[in-house]
């Protein structure tokens, strides 16, 4: 009895994997949905008709298959270049590269990612909480506020509550998760989060000139 118990659950097991993976995957979209509709009603008050119109169209663009199918194949070169920096010496060799890698949004997501990897790294054996999370937030605003204004460039109201809302949203899901077991998913939903908010704010700035 006790050998056909074992036998079910070890058949059960991959199973209950993918589905929680499913799960996880599914729970993520909601959060983006939820958060990006409550940005978007907000908006719709505070914008002019043409800032609304603008940020339909941006929306149209990104919801293309044109578009998803290049979300994807950036998000996965994306993920291969930062699996493979696991400790501060690899990530300088990486950067050192960087310089012969074509600039364009996957080399800002890596950028982004670059500077909140000695932080992940520096408390990879804690349970992350509240204060973490809100370190993360910050240094993830930080960083992407250098790649994506350079110089004396101020960052926009619009760029920081957009960004800042939905990386609260997301990263909330790991408050009790040990920061090193959940890394890679960290690492992988923040790249996820940087490209749908950073190829939207590229077109809303750049929708004129785009063949409607």
């Amino acid at each position: 009895m006790n050998h056909q118990n074992d036998a079910n659950d070890g058949s059960c097991e991959p199973a209950s994997v993918e589905s929680e993976l499913q799960e996880t995957t599914e729970l993520i979209k909601f959060i983006h949905t939820e958060s990006t509709g409550r940005f978007e009603r907000r908006l719709s008050r505070e914008w002019t008709p043409d800032e609304v119109s603008k940020f339909e169209q941006a929306k149209r663009h990104l919801s293309t298959g044109k578009a998803k199918l290049r979300k994807q194949q950036t998000l996965e070169k994306v993920r291969n270049r930062t699996e493979v920096v696991v400790d501060e010496q690899q990530q300088q060799q990486q950067q050192s590269k960087k310089s012969d890698i074509e600039h364009g949004l996957e080399n800002d997501i890596c950028m982004i990612i670059d500077g909140i990897l000695p932080l992940i790294r520096q408390h990879s054996e804690l349970v992350a909480n509240d204060e973490f999370m809100r370190q993360l937030r910050d240094e993830l605003l930080q960083q992407a506020s250098v790649v994506c204004f350079p110089g004396d460039a101020t960052p926009t109201d619009l760029f920081r509550s957009q960004l800042s809302t939905i990386i609260d949203d997301t990263l909330s899901q790991y408050v009790g998760s040990k920061v090193a077991e959940v890394r890679e998913e960290l690492i992988f939903d923040t790249s996820e989060i940087l490209y749908n908010e950073l190829t939207f704010f590229q077109l809303m700035y750049n929708i004129d000139n785009l063949a409607v």
